[in-house]
């Protein structure tokens, strides 16, 4: 079973915003198109530990950009997993739509990270991903970055470490301000989730440990 980790420190959250408008497709101009070798996000990028030739191989596969518009959504929940995306400029927010359809952010997205992960265990994204602003991205399509992974071992090394990070710093009362609750609905809430055997709490630790009963209580399914 998938288990996530969450340790209570300090955590930045940026203000949401609201959603319309749709994807605008850059038309290659001379001179405007930044090469992976050249961009100035390399080094915290998914390509950040690949040496020159490995950096061009994979800029090859990661040649086309999209802008999308403050508001817009660069994917919706349902939609097939085609490509991951590198946040180039701008900021995301993920959203999750419950089943009465209320929305709620899932996280935050800036510069460098890699939007899309979410949609590799089943083949579809689970959430919408919006800009907070007018953004660009990457394109990586995900089949042809499954091929090259295969033969550049430490573009593997970086993709299954971006998959197994699911560590989130918040202290309870974060937590709370973030949610809406209370520092004692927080408290209350946790222990009621470890009685259940949900999560264990490990100190400063909280470990998910059934995270499809956690989901249906939210209304996600």
């Amino acid at each position: 079973m998938l288990q996530t980790h969450a340790s209570f420190e300090p955590v930045a959250v940026t203000p949401p915003c609201t959603r319309n408008a749709a994807i605008v497709r850059l038309r290659p101009q001379a001179g405007s198109t930044v090469a992976c070798s050249t961009c100035c996000l390399k080094g915290v990028c998914l390509p950040c530990d690949l040496d020159g030739n490995e950096l061009g191989r994979f800029g090859e596969i990661a040649t086309a950009k999209r802008r999308v518009p403050r508001g817009a959504s660069l994917y919706h929940n349902g939609d097939r997993l085609e490509s991951l995306y590198a946040v180039r400029s701008g900021a995301f927010k993920t959203i999750g739509v419950s089943r009465n359809g209320t929305e709620k952010i899932t996280g935050f997205h800036l510069p460098g990270e890699l939007l899309g992960l979410d949609a590799i265990n089943g083949g579809c994204h689970g959430y919408n991903a919006v800009a907070l602003e007018d953004s660009e991205v990457c394109i990586i399509p995900f089949a042809q970055l499954e091929q090259l992974a295969m033969s550049l071992p430490a573009l593997q090394h970086q993709l299954l470490r971006l998959l197994s990070r699911f560590m989130l710093r918040m202290t309870r009362e974060e937590i709370g301000s973030y949610l809406g609750l209370t520092l004692e609905t927080v408290s209350r809430l946790l222990s009621r989730f470890q009685r259940d055997e949900w999560i264990a709490v490990h100190q400063r630790d909280v470990e998910i440990r059934n995270k499809d009963r956690l989901m249906e209580v939210v209304g996600h399914w």
